[in-house]
């Protein structure tokens, strides 16, 4: 396939072997996809992958819109292997002579060099496939709650999770699972099935509607060229020597941290959305790991599976780690070693786990080093300290690294002499016995191979069981915990409604004992008392200036601690019938007297309030009067003794 400048369009070559089936020249994008659609080749090769599209992120895009069995292939070379031109490659392989070349016979040639198996495959994708499971964008359906609808629909992604998952087992394909747990099951879950995209061909379906189901080939970050004879295989060294003990927090949001042999920190992110593959590419940048941990037992599964995978060993503790243990631990760890903390909790779980493995394998390791130094012993701190990591004894340890085997490549021959040469009778009797052992024992294999496929199928159909038994019970659990948490909510409520209750048994008695002093002020048997709340001119002016003081009122005293003399002679002058006060001092009384204002004490007045407002019954208000009158005939009469002796002294001055 080749191209023009400009507006693109595209020559195409269809070859079988070394027949040319079909050609389009100068046809446009979409004919092109349509003309491998068409024919539906292995191989669809090109000079430069980027005549298809102008960046890695189109180029994806359109990989999506190819059938998925096809390979790209850039025949021209790679940026690792350097490049050559089409023409020089079409007159090194006997394709033609000329130096310049249409577009038509340039895709010919292309065609035949990949045929040939000249050039790179162009990996756009890696071999693994994306499967995700979420509700659609629709929020609500006609005449159901939102909630129940929410309920409904997370219930219904639970139970696709666990048929995918079952059909991914019986198939054998490997796979890693996550998921976003709700109260109704699962609000999504996504699958990493490492495998190619036409691998799950009838195993999975997508799906849409009210849930989707997706399936799309993992996309490459970026792009891999490899020669096209070659064999794509995952490469499990390490690019550094470095044992590592690696703790591993999976989720959404993976931690990981990893501690050398020494118990130095190496290695410690979190990175969102990263699957098993990336998870050990990015551990094996920083050495060997040897063995794998978490904070939580049992381990996830995802943790079981990396320790499967790379051959680990796996520590768990002997129960799951509360926060304040990996808090304590973690802090410990970075104030002894002066390095930056956790970013995350996602980190400081991953840190504590390693932490945790280091701490349970340090003391036999101490004890290996110093057990080799007694016997004088000259070998690699780090390989010993493996090895017991490992689960090697100390003797075997030291053993294997004091006394290194070596074995020759091609053993010496030996010739024996005739008189010892075997038998040729004998050999074929032995021949003989030996394939009926053989036959017997490949029976044998057979028989215990359909035994560990039954067991297999049994081992899977038990791990879905405890998969059930584990969703329902943790079901079991939320539903007990909100159980608690309602029982908690109604003795609350029940108390707040005693309290409420007894609120409004207080406010009827009020309003009952309102209702028969409303009645009473109407009969007349109760008089309204003005309040007044210091016995200060400016506190007469303020009610003065609001209802006002008239003659013959009783006024209530809130304030009595200090009082104006002119504040009672004015009083006096206004004519009030009498004052009420709490606990009135002799020196206040005798104020108040001698302006012929009578005080009574608020608790002889007998006071009814109604609403924020005194009331004084009919009988008080007369004893005030009888007292006011008292009053006045007592200043009265010492009035007219001050004036009969007045009277006797002017005639005394006048004789």
């Amino acid at each position: 396939m080749s191209s023009s400048q400009g507006i693109r369009k595209y020559a195409a070559t269809v070859i079988q072997g070394s027949k040319v089936i079909d050609r389009a020249d100068n046809i446009s994008f979409m004919d092109l996809i349509k003309f491998i659609k068409k024919y539906n080749p292995s191989v669809v090769a090109l000079d430069n992958i980027f005549e298809l599209a102008e960046s890695i992120r189109d180029l994806k895009k359109i990989a999506l819109m190819l059938p998925l069995n096809i390979k790209i292939v850039q025949v021209t070379g790679s940026p690792e292997h350097g490049f050559k031109t089409l023409e020089s490659l079409a007159l090194a392989n006997g394709l033609t002579c000329k130096s310049k070349l249409s577009p038509l016979e340039s895709s010919e040639i292309i065609a035949r060099l990949a045929s040939m198996n000249i050039g790179y495959i162009v990996e756009v994708f890696e071999p693994k496939t994306i499967v995700t499971i979420s509700p659609s964008k629709i929020t609500k359906k006609g005449g159901m709650s939102s909630e129940r609808y929410r309920r409904g629909i997370e219930g219904q992604i639970l139970m696709l999770c666990k048929d995918i998952e079952s059909k991914l087992k019986l198939s054998g394909l490997d796979y890693d699972l996550y998921i976003r747990r709700s109260y109704g099951g699962i609000s999504n879950a996504k699958f990493v099935v490492f495998c190619s995209r036409e691998n799950l061909h009838g195993i999975i379906h997508g799906k849409k509607g009210y849930v989707n189901i997706r399936i799309y080939p993992a996309p490459s970050k970026t792009l891999i060229f490899k020669p096209i004879s070659e064999t794509a295989l995952m490469s499990t060294q390490s690019k550094r020597n470095d044992y590592l003990i690696v703790g591993v927090d999976p989720g959404m949001v993976t931690g990981i941290a990893a501690l050398n042999v020494n118990g130095e920190l190496l290695l410690l992110t979190s990175k969102r959305g990263i699957d098993r593959s990336e998870i050990i590419k990015i551990i094996l940048e920083y050495g060997t790991p040897i063995a794998i941990s978490s904070d939580v037992n049992p381990p996830p599964r995802l943790v079981e599976k990396l320790a499967s995978s790379l051959n680990l060993i796996l520590y768990t503790p002997s129960r799951s780690l509360r926060v304040s243990e990996k808090t304590s631990l973690v802090q410990s760890f970075v104030d002894e070693h002066k390095v930056n903390p956790p970013q995350d909790p996602h980190q400081r779980d991953a840190l504590a786990a390693a932490i945790k493995a280091f701490q349970s394998f340090k003391n036999k390791m101490e004890q290996a080093e110093a057990h080799a130094q007694s016997l004088g012993l000259s070998v690699s701190h780090n390989d010993l300290r493996a090895l017991i990591i490992k689960g090697y004894s100390i003797s075997e340890a030291l053993n294997m690294l004091s006394k290194p085997i070596s074995i020759s490549e091609t053993p010496p021959a030996i010739k024996l002499p005739i008189w010892q040469q075997p038998n040729v009778e004998n050999l074929i009797k032995k021949l003989s016995i030996q394939r009926t052992i053989i036959n017997t024992l490949v029976k044998k294999l057979k028989s215990s191979n359909d035994e560990i496929s039954y067991l297999k199928l049994k081992i899977r159909d038990l791990e879905c069981e405890i998969e059930r038994i584990k969703s329902e019970e943790h079901l079991k659990i939320r539903k007990e915990r909100e159980i608690e948490t309602l029982r908690s909510r109604i003795e609350e409520l029940s108390k707040s409604f005693t309290a409420q209750s007894l609120y409004i048994d207080k406010l009827r008695s009020d309003i009952e004992n309102a209702k028969k002093n409303l009645m009473a002020l109407v009969k007349g048997e109760i008089v309204p008392v003005k309040i007044l709340r210091t016995i200060q001119q400016s506190s007469i002016k303020e009610i003065q200036n609001t209802i006002g003081i008239g003659r013959f009122d009783i006024l209530y005293v809130q304030d009595s601690s200090s009082y104006s003399i002119e504040a009672i002679k004015e009083l006096a002058k206004l004519d009030i019938l009498g004052v009420i006060s709490k606990n009135p001092p002799n020196h206040l009384v005798e104020a108040f007297e001698g302006n012929g204002i009578p005080i009574v004490n608020y608790d002889e007045a007998n006071i009814t309030w109604i609403f924020d407002i005194p009331f004084i019954n009919i009988n008080a208000i007369n004893q005030i009067k009888e007292l006011k009158n008292k009053l006045n005939e007592k200043v009265k009469s010492i009035k007219r003794i001050q004036l009969e002796k007045l009277i006797s002294e002017y005639r005394s001055k006048r004789l």
